[in-house]
């Protein structure tokens, strides 16, 4: 459909979206345009989209099941699905059409999710994975490794420039803790400041003392004691 085309081509330049997530986009909305041509074939455009053939499609996704395994789609697969469709939607809303409000398309409730680690030994088996003799290796046990220490998100990863890393040789005299304070202390102030408009300039006058013009001079003090203790 022409109308995806122009959607896609809009997240592309508009959106400036990874070429992994528009051709997520590209997936879900063909199966989406192939599933309306097979069921709901009065759908001629996305005006003639209402809530209820998004109703029979949410129940078509809940329904499907894979052809080689026989498993249905998780929750999470459903919605990835919606949200493409969602986010048409709103696109060709915002230029002018008349389609169904984006909104009305509810996701549904999704399945928590328990957080889950590797253990040590199950880490130092991954890390042990690549072959160092073969000319990939050490590339890639150089991305693991700084994939698992510094928390990078894998598109991240991919797109790390090498010549934007900054290399520190490790040694047996270098000490972490030591050149990470002095990062931060480099990173301080020179000397503390107020935040802007938080404090005025000093005044000559001090509240609660006077001047240093009216007041006489410690000279001047010690002439008058000298004078009183003749």
């Amino acid at each position: 459909m022409e109308r995806v085309r122009r959607f896609l081509e809009a997240c592309e330049i508009d959106r400036n979206l990874s070429p992994l997530t528009i051709r997520q986009y590209d997936h879900y909305l063909t199966y989406f345009l192939g599933w309306v041509a097979r069921e709901q074939p009065d759908v001629k455009d996305l005006p003639d989209l209402t809530s209820e053939v998004v109703r029979r499609y949410k129940l078509a996704l809940a329904r499907h099941r894979n052809v080689y395994t026989g498993r249905p789609l998780s929750r999470a697969t459903q919605t990835y699905f919606l949200i493409a469709l969602r986010s048409m939607l709103r696109y060709w809303t915002l230029q002018g059409l008349e389609v169904l409000a984006p909104d009305r398309i509810e996701l549904g409730k999704a399945t928590s999710r328990s957080l889950k680690f590797l253990d040590p030994d199950q880490l130092r088996r991954l890390l042990a994975a690549p072959d160092l003799n073969d000319p990939r290796g050490p590339r890639d046990r150089a991305l693991m490794e700084t994939f698992f220490s510094t928390g990078l998100r894998l598109a991240e990863l991919a797109r790390l420039d090498a010549e934007e890393i900054e290399v520190v040789l490790a040694t047996e005299r270098l000490d972490p803790l030591t050149l990470v304070e002095d990062e931060l202390l480099l990173s301080l102030p020179f000397s503390p400041r107020h935040a802007d408009g938080e404090c005025d300039p000093a005044s000559p006058m001090v509240a609660g003392h006077e001047s240093s013009q009216s007041r006489s001079s410690p000279f001047g003090q010690l002439g008058e004691l000298k004078k009183t203790t003749r």
